[in-house]
């Protein structure tokens, strides 16, 4: 039977030579949205309106992107959160915005939960990812 200290120190192994390591290699890397070409497309609203995403970026001290799926039970969960966020920062020059990025959902099915769930933010499309896989 094992005892407690090689346990322990099974555990420490672990960690330092597999699960360190790990979390090092998903550090944050700074992007400059607005002058990265990358980001230089325009996105579509529910309304069919052009969103383009750097003007937003260079309009506001901080964005705010929620990735919003139909069949997501989480967004659906958070849903009074987000729009109580949004309540409290909008003023405060931080946008917030939903993004669809699902490929299993569509247009029509999209707008359909939006209306029916009363979802107060903005929803873009981004049906190919194109913004998901950017960021």
């Amino acid at each position: 039977m094992a005892t407690f200290k090689t346990i322990h120190s099974i555990f420490a192994f672990v960690f330092m030579f597999v699960l360190l390591p790990a979390c090092q290699s998903f550090q944050q890397v700074p992007i400059n949205i607005v002058q990265d070409t990358k980001f230089d497309f325009e996105l579509k609203t529910l309304d069919n309106q052009p969103y383009l995403f750097k003007d937003i970026i260079q309009n506001h001290e901080a964005t705010v992107l929620i990735w919003w799926a139909t069949q997501c039970p989480c967004v659906e969960r958070f849903q009074e959160r987000i729009h109580s966020l949004k309540e409290q920062y909008s003023n405060k020059k931080v946008a917030f915005i939903a993004v669809a990025s699902n490929a299993d959902d569509d247009f029509s099915r999209i707008q359909e939960v939006a209306q029916k769930r009363q979802f107060k933010l903005p929803i873009v499309l981004d049906l190919h990812a194109r913004l998901a896989n950017l960021l």
